[in-house]
């Protein structure tokens, strides 16, 4: 059964945030994406058993010997969005989900 995917601001967002405040001098509001404020960052499952985190590196995962995608985009991040690829890409995270 294929479960809802939802979104979660990454544990160390906040973190590096006031990390770069204090680091770089250079920091301002303006450096925050849109709506970075308002954004909800309880879970939006029931429990953390829930959350499916997955680790990859990208050019470990698109310079496979398995990689069917262009050429052109191995290696690269271009590659792990490529659609269509098999054993390899965010296409087969998704239908693994």
């Amino acid at each position: 059964m294929r479960q809802k995917s939802v979104g979660s601001k990454d544990a160390a967002d906040k973190l590096v945030k006031n990390i770069r405040r204090k680091t770089a001098p250079r920091y301002s509001a303006e450096d925050d994406p849109e709506g970075w404020e308002t954004v909800n960052t309880t879970n939006k499952w029931e429990s953390n058993t829930d959350a499916m985190l997955y680790e990859l590196h990208v050019r470990d995962l698109t310079m496979d010997s398995t990689w069917n995608g262009s050429e052109e985009n191995r290696g690269k991040y271009l590659g792990l969005i490529e659609e269509g690829t098999t054993y390899t890409g965010l296409t087969t995270l998704k239908n693994s989900v």
